[in-house]
């Protein structure tokens, strides 16, 4: 709904609100939507007062691969963030919208998003995360080598530590983060994107019989079909 009434880069360009930014965590560009509203609410959600907006996912750090979908570094579980995240429609949803002007929002009806809350300024300044306290943001992010079933970062399902927030570029070092990886009890994408196919998480609740690596055999639903996530 938010692309139908112009949630895109080149529609936000045209309206003036997304600036670039060079040498965001020594990258050579960052594309941030920094209208007034989007900008105050990115820097109240991460209680920091450098961030500029809210980066948009561009996997080669360079604008050229430009995406119309939040970075996952500043806004994982947001609504506008790329396939993979809670969909929260968080107060930066609610305030891109409203610079849009294609609509009225009520702020008070914005959801939580524990992604990056009050996370302030070291995790949008750290190029990579093996630089950080880990243990304040654990909520967030995990270490490679920890064989322990956790929670994501949005509490609805469990996993281990095998997914990566990252940026890609050929001239600097990979701008990785470490996160829980919701484990799937299915292989097919329909059935995890539009049934919730996955592992819920659940006070006490243990790994399905039989599931011990990211994508655990089961058989394929009928009619549709199978691709990797």
């Amino acid at each position: 709904m938010a692309h139908a009434v112009g949630f895109a880069c080149p529609h936000m360009a045209g309206r003036g609100m997304v600036r670039n930014a060079a040498c965001v965590r020594g990258g050579a560009l960052s594309v941030v939507v920094h209208s007034t509203t989007a900008a105050m609410a990115a820097r109240e959600h991460h209680d920091c007062d450098d961030v500029d907006g809210v980066e948009q996912q561009d996997d080669d750090g360079d604008g050229r691969t430009l995406e119309s979908h939040r970075s996952w570094r500043h806004a994982r579980d947001e609504w506008m963030a790329a396939i993979g995240g809670a969909g929260d429609c968080a107060e930066l949803t609610l305030a891109a919208l409203a610079a849009l002007g294609c609509m009225r929002v009520s702020r008070g009806m914005a959801e939580p998003m524990r992604w990056c809350g009050n996370s302030c300024c070291a995790l949008q300044q750290q190029r990579n995360c093996s630089a950080l306290n880990m243990s304040e943001y654990s909520h967030m992010l995990c270490e490679l080598g920890v064989p322990v079933k956790c929670c994501a970062s949005d509490l609805y399902s469990i996993g281990w530590c095998l997914g990566s927030v990252h940026k890609m570029s050929a001239e600097r070092p990979m701008d990785s983060c470490l996160i829980i990886d919701p484990a799937l009890d299915v292989r097919d994408a329909d059935a995890v994107i539009w049934r919730g196919e996955c592992l819920s998480a659940m006070p006490g609740v243990g790994p399905l019989r039989g599931v011990r690596t990211r994508f655990p055999r089961t058989r394929q639903m009928r009619g549709t079909r199978r691709r990797r996530i």
